[in-house]
């Protein structure tokens, strides 16, 4: 949303940042009262259909940011030289910033994964490390775009996110904001022996490290969500794979996501919501939580010291 330098209710122009609401709660922006609502609509919807046709993961990351860039130019258009502060998705932050309109304004950026130097020196790191893991490497954002975001997010007066770890990297500058915990539902008593891989399988979120701890603990996997690893990534274990929109928590008696990269963690607060145990890496972004372990790291070595106990108990 962009506000005008006078602050009455008629003055201020709302841009809903993902350009549509689609009517449901978390694209439901406020802009009742607004003298000007301006969106993206119909350049939203055309990337997204692009970005669904990309059957690869690597061109799939790439349309995202090709329909941020888009979206960006079309709302840049409704920006006039009377707006003073801003309030910008991060997802828009290196476009707005290459095209020059941030320049002079009190700009908030709404934070929801790490800034894109971080990801990608994390994804660096780790595909160093494991090389056999080709996920690790598939996609990384151009070098300008990256600096853009870089440049942008320290001219920012402001940082807002949910998120721990990225509220960490912006001392003094971020207001961290509660995660919006899922209303807590009741599970039926009985007996569960399945962990919970809320998925995609692909190395950064952990599918390697999980793999590696269901062998040596000889676990049953209820993996939800795309196979991105490969067709035969599963092989030799025991596993089911599930719906994502199935009744699948309630079969688990734990969740676990070693993930490297956690953008939007909300199957794990649903998870936790419900009384399930959940072992995350620190990208989770969670704060201390009842039922949550956080790992020190994400190697395998470690997530099976942390199953042991568990494991024990389900055999």
């Amino acid at each position: 949303a962009y506000v005008r330098e006078r602050k009455s209710r008629a003055d201020l122009m709302a841009i809903p940042l993902d350009g549509k609401r689609w009517n449901r709660p978390r694209y439901a922006w406020e802009t009742e009262g607004f003298a000007a609502v301006a969106a993206a609509t119909p350049t939203t919807l055309w990337h997204a259909f692009r970005a669904r046709a990309e059957t690869a993961q690597n061109r799939r990351v790439a349309a995202q940011l090709l329909r941020s860039k888009a979206i960006a130019e079309k709302l840049a258009k409704a920006l006039t030289p009377d707006v003073t502060e801003l309030c910008v998705a991060q997802s828009l932050l290196p476009f707005l910033w290459r095209m020059g309109v941030l320049g002079g304004r009190r700009v908030t950026v709404l934070m929801t994964r790490l800034p894109m130097a971080e990801l990608q020196a994390r994804l660096d790191a780790a595909a160093h490390a494991h090389p056999d893991r080709a996920t690790l490497a598939d996609f990384r954002a151009p070098a300008a775009w990256v600096a853009a975001e870089d440049e942008a997010l320290a001219a920012a007066e402001r940082i807002v996110t949910p998120h721990l770890e990225i509220a960490a990297l912006f001392p003094g500058r971020a207001e961290r904001l509660d995660w919006q915990m899922p209303k807590a539902s009741l599970r039926a008593e009985k007996p569960r022996r399945a962990i919970a891989f809320p998925g995609p399988s692909i190395a950064r979120k952990g599918a390697h490290a999980l793999r590696e701890a269901a062998l040596a603990l000889d676990l049953e996997i209820l993996v939800v969500g795309q196979d991105l690893e490969g067709g035969d990534f599963w092989q030799g274990l025991n596993v089911r794979s599930v719906a994502r929109d199935s009744n699948w928590l309630d079969e688990a008696a734990a969740v676990v996501q070693p993930s490297l990269i956690e953008e939007q963690p909300r199957v794990l607060l649903a998870a936790l919501a419900a009384g399930v145990p959940v072992i995350a890496g620190r990208s989770c972004g969670i704060a201390p939580h009842i039922g949550l372990t956080v790992l020190d790291d994400c190697e395998p070595a470690t997530l099976i010291h942390s199953l042991a106990g568990l494991a024990h108990r389900l055999h």
